[in-house]
């Protein structure tokens, strides 16, 4: 299992990304709502998915990155 702080980029490859999509949106509501978020990590070179464990959500805002709009959410292991 992976330890200690991370962020993870929200839903939508191209184009600003939105607090209304559908997985955004679903991630923020367990966030406010207390719901466990469980993370899995896909490693591009296998194409397998792999468990990662339960993580604590930190905090998120809204970034320019690349030209467009993205979901920055900060997220940190559990221990």
């Amino acid at each position: 299992m992976t330890q200690g702080q991370f962020e993870y980029i929200g839903e939508g490859l191209s184009g600003d990304q939105s607090e209304m999509s559908p997985g955004n949106s679903t991630l923020i509501d367990a966030i406010s709502s207390g719901i466990p978020i469980h993370f899995f990590y896909q490693n591009s070179g296998d194409g397998k998915w792999e468990y990662q464990g339960l993580i604590d959500f930190l905090s998120y805002e809204i970034e320019k990155r690349g030209g467009r709009r993205v979901l920055v959410f900060e997220m940190k292991y559990q221990n």
